[in-house]
């Protein structure tokens, strides 16, 4: 599989415009308080399932 750059891949995908997902992101998380937030840059995947697993018992 070969990587494409953002922005062709959005051209690619047809109707999306770069950077559609960024603003609908920051639109659709605006205002809500969630119960657990991971960040998943700096974090294990197994010290997540663990914040996860304590959170939700």
């Amino acid at each position: 599989m070969t990587r494409v750059g953002r922005g062709a891949r959005c051209s690619y995908r047809g109707a999306r415009v770069p950077g559609m997902a960024k603003t609908r992101t920051e639109l659709v998380h605006r205002r809500v308080r969630h119960d657990l937030e991971v960040d998943t840059a700096r974090t294990e995947s197994l010290d997540r399932a663990r914040a996860v697993a304590a959170r939700t018992g």
